[in-house]
């Protein structure tokens, strides 16, 4: 439980997060915007997921984790999908296209993050709960040992907007299965 707790918020929060860095100069400089543009964007992530933390809380209150942790997985591939194909099929929108993706990026990082991971922790996790905590929220973290420096040469081979495929890919390839196949709220 506690591997799979790790994963989820690696691709979940972590990835989202440490993302923002990666693809600011590719989209930047395809784009031509300026700093504040892009900066909206890493605004509305954070707003949408601070906004919607305590709907995703009540949620798994009613409905417990996997569910909703089931939608937020399935809703984050798809957005990284999106992401990926931002200004394809309208050139003129690109911004607000990239908008909407971090905003549903906020939404999917609180139903993946630190609210049901962290109710996981601990109904699976009376003794040591505290360092099983600390073990879960280093998936965080990794990305930024991980992902940051990989990405460079991704994207010199390829581009932004396969990375953004591929990130999408890989949290359908993963985390759905996990929480699928290993999530249990309760032991």
């Amino acid at each position: 439980m506690l591997a799979a707790v790790l994963a989820i918020i690696l691709f979940g929060s972590g990835i989202p997060f440490y993302s923002m860095g990666i693809f600011y100069n590719p989209l930047v400089e395809h784009f031509g915007w300026g700093r504040g543009g892009y900066s909206v964007g890493i605004s509305l992530y954070f707003a949408f997921g601070a906004a919607f933390s305590p709907l995703i809380g009540r949620a798994i209150d009613h409905y417990g984790a996997k569910p909703v942790m089931l939608i937020g997985s399935a809703w984050s591939g798809l957005l990284w999908i999106l992401f990926g194909q931002i200004g394809s099929f309208w050139p003129a929108g690109a911004q607000y296209q990239l908008y909407v993706a971090y905003g549903g990026l906020g939404i999917s990082e609180a139903c993946l993050g630190f609210v049901p991971c962290s109710r996981l922790v601990a109904n699976w996790f009376v003794k040591n709960r505290g360092i099983a905590m600390g073990i879960a929220i280093a998936g965080f973290s990794l990305p930024g040992v991980v992902l940051v420096p990989l990405s460079a040469p991704f994207l010199d081979a390829y581009s932004w907007r396969t990375l953004g495929i591929v990130l999408g890919v890989l949290v359908w390839l993963f985390v759905i299965p996990i929480v699928a196949f290993v999530i249990r709220d309760k032991p």
